[in-house]
């Protein structure tokens, strides 16, 4: 039987953004203090990490840092936020 990935969501985002609305039940961890130290998110390593921030830019660093770090079940939001608000999917804020 194949072991199933946990879902673990966090936004990229500077605090204000994040207040403004996020994907459900993710957290905030800005992307400055993951890429200083990615440990924080260390025991989520063999678990599905979905990334996001506003518009990508501060995702793509943090999913650079943790590919180089052997994180390898992660997913990238095509078009972060931005997309998710167009698509009208749902947030929730803070």
């Amino acid at each position: 039987m194949k072991a199933r990935l946990k879902n673990f969501s966090f936004g990229c985002q500077i605090k204000k953004e994040h207040q403004s609305g996020h994907i459900k039940n993710s957290i905030n961890i800005p992307h400055d203090v993951l890429i200083k130290d990615i440990d924080l998110i260390g025991e989520y390593k063999n678990e599905l990490l979905v990334v996001y921030c506003r518009s990508g830019v501060r995702a793509q660093l943090v999913i650079d840092k943790l590919l180089e770090n052997d994180f390898n079940h992660i997913i990238d939001i095509n078009g972060d936020m931005l997309a998710w608000i167009e698509s009208d999917l749902p947030i929730e804020k803070d």
